[in-house]
């Protein structure tokens, strides 16, 4: 949601991952009935999403890989890459993290 949410209990209760801004006890009103199918651009950084956009989100944000981007060649190629990139930035903060929780300055570690 590019705004706020409300009733936030009761969305984890349902245990149905919304994102959201901020959280706000007031409700909010109808000016026009939306639309479906249609790209949109959320966020500061206007972050244009289409349809058949892939979203990943988790508690620290949302990625949108945005298969509307005109991705030449194989879409499961192209994911299967970003996976492994991913999968190596993941591995990278894992061995600094160990480091850390063995004692090494943060800073030497980041080369600062």
């Amino acid at each position: 949601v590019d705004g706020c949410i409300r009733d936030t209990e009761s969305i984890r209760r349902m245990d149905f991952p919304v994102y959201s801004h901020d959280v706000t006890p007031a409700a909010g009103t109808y000016e026009s009935p939306g639309r479906v199918g249609e790209p949109i651009t959320v966020g500061p950084e206007d972050v244009r999403i289409a349809a058949g956009d892939l979203l990943c989100g988790d508690d620290d944000g949302v990625v949108c890989c945005a298969l509307s981007c005109g991705k030449e060649g194989d879409v499961t190629q192209w994911l299967e890459q970003l996976v492994m990139e991913a999968e190596k930035i993941q591995k990278r903060e894992q061995e600094v993290l160990r480091h850390v929780t063995e004692g090494t300055p943060l800073l030497s570690l980041l080369g600062l």
